[in-house]
């Protein structure tokens, strides 16, 4: 009986040393997270108590609360994980608690604490606590078909900032304080959306000079690299992986769609002023819809993007949507993409204030003197590859997947059960085709407005032509009537100036503002049915299109 007593009374010291250790850590991370954010830590005075609860241990205590009881601080009893993932959660708790409660909604206030504790984790804890707030807070889908998903935001933004980001929001989130503002999880939704566009990571003279290759010749080895720019190929190796790890580098491979003879239409969407319906309606069950951006002038609207396969009753469907569209007062404008190209120009990227210097005079004056008499001429984009006439079992498996973002060849390998090299042979096939093609983007160096021209007449569709490869990034379109459309990203205040450039011309491009690319639900893989491969053409597509009718047929 004595034995007993005394392991009973060691068992009750060793949890009371463990509990004064808890409080200490508690007081301990309010100070410091008061210290890095600027805020009051008031709770340090408060009396704080351990729950007498059993210890609980990981993952269970990742959804374990700190909670205030009039004036007394309640630490549940999580001594039972690790030191590291203890600190973590003790963090996470200390900024929740310190974060004013009356800005944002409460799970977007739990996103940032759990941000700041998973900043006190080594690279081992780190799958472990995404995991779990992956399971806690969830990918969401928000209003205007955005996304909240916490994880991926803050992920990507401690790649790209460090921790200067989370202090940058902290600090944003006290200002809302101090002006009233209130914000639900879809304002804050599309504010992180925003605040993760606008940073700009400075780039280096190196970084600079891999860029200006890249992006113009996506398929440059390192090695080309390193004979190009006289530097190691390790180091080339070095600069692309840092610019991808910050997510200023993405890498893509998609496949060209006049070549699998699916037409791209472009079309805006504009309500008239008593235009009854809003544009979304028109296109809710759309199932050509590849990608959509809302317009933020004038009365809004929507600029679209169309994948059709080719075929006269889809085209016809297409047609219905436009009429509908037009007897509801909305105007619209339509645009089927011809030719295409992709432009980066990097020239006016200062490394020493990490800012876009663009001499916007001099870019008119060019424009003056390229459409003058003596001034030369603009050049088209380049012809796109001619469609391919018959696709195997396997080419189309192949397709499928590379547009659903499947492109090593290992991977493809596993989906497609075939051998290796046959999988590589196809693909390598589809590359020299055309049908598969390769690119990468820029991304957070200051990109932040997007801008949308388009002209029909010939004198500003040459000037646009000739303008386009003159700008930090765009995407020059042209339709078989010598129509041009340029969609640009520009540093701020760039979209003003750009349409100063044209203020020459006697017929000026049409100008729009568009907010985000939101991406539809297209898929090839909804239309391979429909693909006739022996003889190279597509059938009339009817999935999903009777639900879409019966909605344009009410107007």
């Amino acid at each position: 009986m004595e034995e007993e007593r005394e392991d009973e009374e060691k068992q009750e010291e060793g949890l009371t040393a463990s509990r004064d250790a808890l409080v200490g850590l508690w007081r301990d991370s309010v100070l410091r997270c008061a210290n890095r954010f600027g805020l009051s830590p008031s709770l340090v005075d408060s009396p704080t108590t351990v729950s007498s609860s059993a210890s609980v241990g990981w993952p269970e205590s990742f959804d374990q609360m700190v909670s205030l009881d009039g004036g007394t601080v309640e630490i549940p009893n999580i001594t039972g994980t690790t030191a590291a993932l203890l600190r973590a959660l003790i963090a996470r708790e200390s900024l929740r608690l310190l974060l004013p409660n009356d800005v944002l909604h409460e799970r977007a206030i739990a996103d940032l604490a759990s941000e700041y504790g998973r900043q006190q984790l080594e690279e081992r804890g780190l799958a472990l606590w995404s995991e779990e707030w992956q399971r806690r807070s969830p990918r969401t889908a928000i209003r205007a078909g955005g996304v909240y998903d916490p994880v991926l935001f803050f992920t990507t933004l401690a790649n790209l900032t460090d921790k200067k980001g989370l202090n940058l929001l902290v600090s944003r989130v006290l200002a809302m304080e101090r002006t009233s503002i209130r914000a639900g999880i879809d304002e804050w939704g599309w504010y992180l959306h925003r605040f993760l566009r606008e940073y700009n990571h400075p780039l280096s003279e190196i970084e600079v000079r891999v860029l200006e290759e890249l992006l113009n010749e996506p398929d440059l080895t390192r090695e080309a690299l390193s004979d190009r720019l006289c530097v190691s190929a390790d180091w080339i190796g070095k600069t692309i992986q840092g610019l991808r790890a910050r997510g200023q580098l993405k890498e893509f491979v998609h496949l060209s769609l006049p070549a699998l003879a699916i037409r791209t239409v472009q079309m805006l969407l504009l309500p008239g002023e008593n235009s009854p319906i809003d544009c979304e309606r028109l296109i809710e069950h759309c199932p050509f819809v590849y990608s959509s951006h809302q317009v933020v002038t004038g009365r809004g609207g929507l600029y679209i993007t169309f994948c059709v396969p080719d075929n006269n009753r889809n085209m016809s469907y297409l047609h219905r949507m436009t009429q509908a569209a037009q007897r509801t007062g909305h105007e619209v404008i339509e645009f089927e993409r011809c030719r295409s190209a992709r432009y980066h120009n990097l020239d006016c990227y200062s490394c020493r204030t990490g800012n876009w210097e663009i001499d916007w005079p001099t870019v008119q004056m060019d424009l003056e003197y390229l459409l003058s008499s003596t001034g030369g001429h603009d050049a088209l984009p380049p012809e796109p590859p001619a469609r391919v006439a018959q696709y195997d079992g396997l080419d189309v498996q192949i397709l499928v997947q590379i547009q659903k973002g499947v492109h090593k060849v290992n991977d493809l390998q596993r989906i497609v059960k075939r051998r290796t090299a046959l999988v590589s042979e196809r693909v390598n096939h589809l590359r020299s085709l055309g049908v598969v093609k390769h690119f990468w983007e820029l991304h957070y160096v200051g990109l932040i407005n997007d801008v949308l021209l388009i002209a029909r007449d010939a004198e500003p569709s040459r000037a646009l032509r000739a303008a386009a490869p003159r700008l930090p990034k765009c995407v020059l379109d042209t339709d078989t009537k010598n129509g041009t459309l340029v969609r640009a990203q520009l540093p701020v205040g760039g979209t003003l100036q750009f349409v100063r450039a044209f203020e020459h011309l006697d017929r000026r491009p049409y100008v729009y503002v568009i907010g985000p690319r939101l991406y539809g639900q297209w898929l090839l893989s909804d239309f391979i049915a429909d693909w006739n491969s022996y003889a190279g053409t597509w059938s009339p597509h009817e999935q999903g299109i009777d639900n879409w009718l019966e909605i344009l047929e009410q107007y």
